[in-house]
């Protein structure tokens, strides 16, 4: 079911949001909201984008719970984002 499809794409997005702080800890962020005091991201960043991403997808599931049609973008979306983020990490594990 389309519920179903959009419950799998949540744990994709998250997944991938944390490969991404797995793969940029410790190396130079140019995001100076993510950037610690030394410019690296860290701790501090690391807790931004998973806490906005939590709240995103929290957001997601208030909107599909009251619109359930809406299961079938949020998927959509899900998977681009998870698809472009694993890519950026990728791209941070080569260049380590």
């Amino acid at each position: 079911s389309s519920m179903h499809r959009w419950k799998l794409s949540l744990a994709r997005v998250f997944a991938s949001q944390a490969l991404d702080v797995a793969s940029s800890y410790r190396m130079r962020e140019l995001n100076p909201m993510l950037a610690s005091s030394d410019g690296s991201f860290g701790a501090k960043g690391a807790g931004i984008k998973l806490g906005a991403t939590a709240g995103l997808l929290g957001v997601e599931y208030l909107i599909v719970r009251k619109y359930p049609r809406s299961a079938r973008a949020f998927t959509k979306i899900n998977w681009s984002v998870s698809i472009v983020t694993t890519g950026f990490a990728a791209h941070n594990f080569a260049i380590r």
